[in-house]
């Protein structure tokens, strides 16, 4: 996803055509080519779906968009989806009607009319309470059974802002069916922590072996896990431990010069052909099967 808190910063061509964004799309590509059958119909739920620039390349840029049925996307922040990658009649984005509760209870879906219902003192009651822990079985009308045909996950940049991530990946797992895809990613290296997280409301960042203890936990089979910008971390890390340390944090992804743009889409479709990395990089991409 865009962080939301980023987005006003790039318009919609600069956004698809984001270095960074656009190395992101291979992983998804390379899920779906881990799909068990290389001709089923995809349909697709994104949680923490920002502008939904993941789900409009879905629909209509990947290589595999004519197997595309469905691209659903929910976010809790997007209170206005006028998302022009809402441009694809596959594509539907969920803002305000579904919340996230974070807190005691990790984090769950609730179905709410509006964000400031979601809130209100009568949701603390009990009844209330029981109601929005339920997991809901339909949560995009449109769809007869989302449980049922829902069979590549996005998770992108997501579970680093929700304290109980296995409580959260647990449940978004229930939305996927058996042998069905999620891709995760999240940063990487807590060494590179930063005010640029705490702008960014991240609450840590993650190893690959951590990424694939919690899939594992979660029920999930790890088909591949790496990190990924590694050629970006020693710039990374002089720029928020030296350069930039103590200077106010802001939006990074902003308007890259064409030139530099193309470079770094290069360096990281170079990564991307040759398995990544192992041992650094500031952000790590995982792609996991469910098997139960």
């Amino acid at each position: 996803m865009a962080d939301l808190k980023e987005a006003h910063q790039l318009s919609f061509e600069q956004e698809i055509n984001h270095w960074w964004i656009r190395t992101r799309f291979l992983y998804i590509d390379k899920a779906i080519r881990c799909l068990p059958n290389n001709t089923e119909a995809i349909h697709a739920l994104e949680f923490g779906c920002g502008t939904g620039q993941n789900l409009y390349y879905l629909a209509q840029l990947s290589p595999y968009r004519a197997r595309v049925i469905s691209a659903i996307g929910i976010d809790p922040k997007l209170s206005n989806p006028c998302s022009p990658f809402l441009e694809s009649s596959k594509v539907q984005l969920y803002p305000s009607q579904f919340d996230f509760q974070v807190g005691g209870q990790g984090a769950t879906l609730r179905h709410a009319s509006n964000m400031s219902q979601a809130s209100s003192p009568q949701a603390s009651s009990p009844q209330a309470n029981a109601q929005e822990n339920q997991y809901p079985k339909d949560i995009v009308k449109q769809s007869q059974d989302t449980n049922e045909q829902t069979n590549l996950l996005l998770v992108m940049d997501v579970l680093e802002h929700i304290p109980d991530d296995f409580d959260a990946l647990n449940q978004w797992k229930r939305y996927l069916k058996p042998d069905g895809i999620a891709v995760i990613t999240v940063p990487a290296f807590q060494l590179l922590w930063s005010p640029k997280d705490k702008f960014l409301r991240h609450l840590r960042r993650y190893r690959r072996r951590e990424i694939m203890t919690l899939a594992k936990r979660c029920g999930f089979e790890v088909i591949y896990c790496r990190y990924i910008f590694s050629w970006a971390f020693p710039l990374v890390f002089i720029a928020r431990k030296i350069l930039f340390r103590k200077a106010k944090p802001s939006a990074s992804l902003r308007p890259t010069n064409f030139f530099f743009n193309w470079i770094f889409y290069l360096a990281g479709k170079l990564e991307y052909l040759v398995r990544a990395d192992y041992l650094l990089g500031t952000s790590v991409v995982a792609i996991i099967k469910k098997i139960e």
